[in-house]
């Protein structure tokens, strides 16, 4: 039996997306995906951004919702080394002001906070240093040179220890993080390069409360209180009837590069580096009120 010989992929120019791509960028020719242009005219217009990350590294993870089952709700994705980690929805997913921190899992070695967290930080006597995520970049952590890779790092393997990071303490979704490696950077955004399992929506009631969802959407003869649950949990995603926790996730919804946007806008306007945006002011009337 015979088989046929793979065929190259051929990548749209970076720039217009209509062309072929037929010239690389040799300053980051190992990145995958590789820069690809049909022409030098795209490839000079688009370095204004592609320049944000050319030659720089990403770091990849794998962060995996602890007790999460059938399936597993796991991400698999890649963060420019370059951004603070309060930028990152991957390490910071909501700009709500709780306490909350990356904790390395031996003997606290490293916690990382909300500068505004200090002082009840220190009231709680934790061990180990402190880092203020306001200003923390991931290369401080996992760069070759970092300044805190000594914290992060099991001397016996040489390999980053996994973290644990706590969000709602209501819910108390913990998240297992763990660094897979460094890589060219594809983009100057987050991206996910794997995903399974859909993300529970607010208030499930830890896991038990999601897989009581899930078994909710699953039951071909719903009880009353099963459908209320459906009910409940399609209100409360947003999405209204559309919204299925048994639909595997989409990546290229999850990349859309105007998500990051309004993420890091967010962020932005949250730590007060950017001024709040302003709604847009309705045209005055010709009309009186009376």
């Amino acid at each position: 039996m015979s088989t046929s010989p793979a065929q190259p992929i051929i990548r749209k120019c970076g720039w217009c997306n209509q062309k072929d791509g037929k010239f690389r960028c040799t300053r980051c020719r190992d990145a995958v995906p590789p820069a690809m242009y049909c022409s030098k005219d795209c490839q000079k217009t688009d370095w204004q951004f592609h320049k944000k990350y050319c030659g720089k590294y990403s770091y990849t993870f794998d962060l995996t919702l602890v007790g999460s089952s059938n399936p597993p709700i796991k991400r698999t994705f890649d963060v420019p080394s370059c951004l603070r980690i309060f930028m990152t929805s991957v390490f910071r997913p909501s700009p709500s002001g709780n306490d909350y921190g990356i904790l390395a899992m031996r003997d606290q070695v490293l916690r990382i906070i909300q500068r505004d967290s200090l002082e009840h930080e220190l009231t709680l006597g934790s061990r180990g240093k402190i880092e203020f995520e306001e200003i923390l970049k991931l290369k401080d952590v996992y760069g070759e040179d970092g300044r805190l890779k000594v914290l992060t790092t099991n001397p016996a393997t040489g390999k980053a220890y996994p973290l644990l990071y706590l969000y709602d303490f209501g819910d108390h979704w913990e998240h297992l993080l763990e660094f897979r490696g460094q890589n060219l950077a594809s983009a100057a955004r987050p991206l996910v390069t794997s995903a399974t399992g859909c993300a529970p929506v607010e208030d499930s009631g830890a896991i038990p409360g999601w897989n009581s969802v899930k078994a909710a959407f699953r039951a071909r003869n719903p009880t009353q209180e099963q459908e209320e649950r459906r009910q409940w949990a399609r209100d409360v995603s947003g999405l209204g009837d559309r919204y299925n926790p048994l639909e595997e996730p989409n990546i290229i919804q999850m990349n859309y590069e105007g998500r990051w946007e309004n993420h890091l806008e967010g962020f932005m306007m949250d730590s007060g580096e950017i001024p709040p945006r302003q709604p847009d002011r309705e045209e005055d009337s010709d009309e009186s009120d009376f």
